[in-house]
């Protein structure tokens, strides 16, 4: 009885101390500093608290065992184990601790004063009794998940797992049982509960179902058309395409030479729909027929000699059988779809030129490529254009041959001096002049100097056609070699021409000028902004030219622009304003201040800017005039300069509204600055007799630039 009461003990004893309590003896704040230097911070981007936690009765196996869990909205974010010692960084503001050990009970420590941020705190924890259970030695064992399709994810015990490379997911679990879920794209989702023993590794294999079709494509009468799928390219026929989850879709073919053909096709869970798609023929396949040796031509386009056969759009061609030296036969073929049909398009006729061909001296054998020709002279009116090799020769003299090209549009005449055997250009030459109308080279060889001209066909059948005579020509006697040089000089002993005569020229051109010029911003007293606006004046410019060398003056005003400008609407009142002649104005802004105007359009600075004046809301006009004079230069009958300066003036006015009690009123707001002063100007013209046009750039103190044009009478008198 004893002994039975003694193992009961024991037993009690055992499990007592297998679960025992695990048991917080010391929690305080320290001034170590690590919590600051090793900066941590949680998911809210707090900068964590450090807990250095000492243990009693673990060893550094044991102490690893432990898992620590706080509070929902705070964060465990990361856990050190330094020698003898646990680390723990915690989110600030942490409610409580959790301690937990496999074969220890949970300890639950609610902190009794506020976590703080980059401070350091030290647990010391302990259990009653040292661990005294005996476990198995073998607590895990090896699970292995085989997946189909290989890229799905595994979820094992809420932990996301990618597969390799051959859909294998391989992990040591402990022994019981595990919850998997395999997922992917267009499959559907498995879960299964895995139960793990120690007797050997698990192995599982896992298929998803899938939640996806195919779709097989073919069309006809010919392959290799574009697929589209609900819009998108997916490729050409025969096609199998790529995974299409369940549904309807819209299957399109499309080629070239044919119209498309579309189907609505249902895709099924794990299988292929079929569809085969007819294109009607889009195109006709004429057969053009011609002369072997001529080129076919389709709108421009070669295609072949003799005959070609293909493929056409519907529609309305030009086909052309062309040969060199032929006139191209021409014909307008309308085909249309599924058309098959031969064309006979004709062929080439021949073009003819004129050919004339003469010696000196006469009858001299005619050679052309290598066909005899009869005696020159000779003048061929019909001959089939081309290039030829024409050779003369006769007895007692040098053959001569000349590469000639036949056109249809002008005569080709070869005249030819022919040569005796022996004698040379020098010999011929001897003693000859040329004439001011006669083309000659002097070489050592006569045949060097032949040349041939190509006249307009009429000319030469109506004896006006210009002959180029090989060969110096035959002058008389009394002339001499050394008068044609003195001819080349006659020009300088000639009279004076008109344009050198003294002349005067009186000229009156009114002008139009842009010029792109500022404008003050009143809705920024403080500063300025530059708006790029264009705006036109006109001019008045008369001068007098003696010879080359003259002057002239010009005056230039916006008041012709001001009076062709109806109106100008005021945004957003959109109140209408009119007679914008007068340049006069009732308030000044100046120096970054608004002024009531005198009467000579000065600032009153005693009064600034008045209540109830709306800024902003205004148009705008452009005020010019300009006063210059300068000199003109002619350095020809055609052509004149002109620089000058003088006085200019360049002001704005802005129309604005103020409001006085309930009444709203458009008032003139003069803008002054630097807009007056120097004026330059840089021109040139051209004189058409009676007419003169000329351009001119200017500037106003070389800070805003025009540019003109001016057209008008010229007068020149000649002495």
């Amino acid at each position: 009885m004893k002994k039975c009461c003694l193992i009961g003990c024991l037993i009690v004893l055992i499990l007592t101390g297998a679960k025992a309590q695990i048991h917080v003896d010391e929690f305080k704040r320290i001034s170590s500093g690590e919590a600051l230097t090793n900066q941590k911070k949680d998911h809210n981007g707090q900068i964590c608290a450090l807990i250095k936690i000492n243990t009693r009765n673990l060893d550094d196996t044991q102490r690893k065992r432990l898992r620590f869990q706080t509070d929902a909205v705070s964060q465990i974010v990361s856990i050190d184990y330094p020698v003898g010692a646990i680390w723990l960084y915690i989110s600030p503001e942490a409610e409580y601790l959790e301690i937990a050990h496999p074969d220890l009970s949970v300890f639950k420590y609610v902190f009794k004063e506020i976590i703080q941020s980059k401070s350091d705190y030290e647990m010391t924890i302990s259990t009653a009794v040292v661990e005294t259970i005996v476990r198995p030695t073998i607590t895990e064992q090896y699970l292995v998940i085989t997946v189909e399709p290989k890229e799905a994810l595994v979820t094992l015990d809420g932990e996301l797992i990618i597969p390799d490379e051959n859909g294998n997911v391989t992990r040591r679990v402990r022994i019981g049982t595990h919850e998997c879920e395999v997922s992917a794209p267009m499959y559907y989702s498995e879960k299964q509960n895995i139960i793990v023993t120690i007797d050997q590794r698990k192995e599982v294999l896992i298929r998803l179902k899938p939640q996806f079709g195919y779709i097989y494509v073919e069309s006809l009468p010919e392959s290799e058309a574009t697929v589209l799928i609900n819009g998108r390219q997916a490729g050409i026929t025969p096609l199998l395409s790529d995974k299409l989850e369940k549904g309807e879709y819209n299957v399109l073919v499309v080629k070239d030479m044919f119209r498309q053909a579309s189907q609505k096709v249902r895709v099924n869970e794990n299988d292929t729909s079929k569809v085969v798609l007819t294109m009607p023929a889009g195109f006709a396949t004429p057969t053009f027929i011609t002369d072997p040796e001529a080129e076919i031509w389709v709108n421009e386009e070669f295609k072949a000699k003799g005959s070609w056969t293909g493929r056409l759009l519907a529609g309305t061609y030009l086909v052309e059988a062309r040969k060199e030296g032929h006139r191209a036969a021409i014909k307008s073929i309308n085909l249309e779809n599924g058309e098959v049909r031969d064309y006979d398009i004709g062929s080439p006729s021949v073009m003819y030129g004129i050919l004339d061909l003469n010696t000196t001296p006469p009858g001299a054998e005619i050679t052309i490529n290598g066909k005899a020709h009869g005696l020159t002279p000779q003048m061929y009116p019909d001959f089939p254009v081309g290039t030829y090799e024409v050779r003369f020769s006769r007895k007692g003299y040098e053959t001569f041959t000349k590469t000639v090209t036949v056109t249809e549009t002008k005569a080709t005449v070869i005249s030819h001096q022919l040569v005796k055997a022996g004698q040379s250009a020098r010999d011929l030459s001897r003693g000859t002049t040329q004439t001011p109308t006669q083309t000659s080279t002097k070489t050592e060889d006569a045949r060097s100097i032949e040349t041939w001209v190509e006249t307009p066909v009429e000319d030469k059948l109506s004896g006006q056609g210009t002959e180029l005579l090989s060969g110096p020509p035959k002058v008389p006697k009394t002339s001499k070699a050394s008068e044609a040089p003195k001819t080349s000089k006659a020009p300088k002993k000639q009279a004076t021409t008109p344009s050198s005569k003294s002349s005067l020229t009186w000229f009156v051109t009114p002008g139009i000028h842009v010029s792109a010029n500022r404008i003050q911003s009143l809705n920024y007293p403080d500063r300025s902004r530059q708006f790029s606006e264009v705006v036109s004046c006109n001019s008045l410019s008369t001068g007098l030219i003696f010879g080359k060398l003259g002057f002239y003056v010009n005056y230039k005003t916006d008041l012709l622009t001001s009076m062709a400008s109806k109106s100008v609407m005021v945004k957003p009142e959109l109140y209408a304003l009119t007679g914008r002649g007068k340049p006069s104005f009732d308030y000044v802004y100046e120096g970054g201040q608004l002024y009531l105007s005198d009467s000579w359009g000065n600032p009153n600075r005693d009064v600034r800017l008045p209540e109830g004046m709306i800024v902003g809301s205004s148009a705008n006009r452009f005020y010019r005039r300009a006063y210059t004079v300068g000199a003109i230069w002619k350095p020809s009958e055609l052509l004149h300069l002109k620089i000058g300066v003088g006085y200019g003036l360049d002001k704005r006015i802005v129309y604005g509204v103020r409001t006085l009690g309930t009444n709203e009123e458009v008032i003139r707001i003069g803008i002054k600055g630097p807009d007056n002063g120097g004026e330059a100007e840089l021109g040139a013209g051209l004189d058409f007799g009676l007419i003169s046009v000329s351009a001119s750039v200017s500037t106003l103190n070389f800070k805003y630039f025009e540019a003109g044009i001016n057209v008008g009478l010229s007068f020149t008198f000649r002495k």
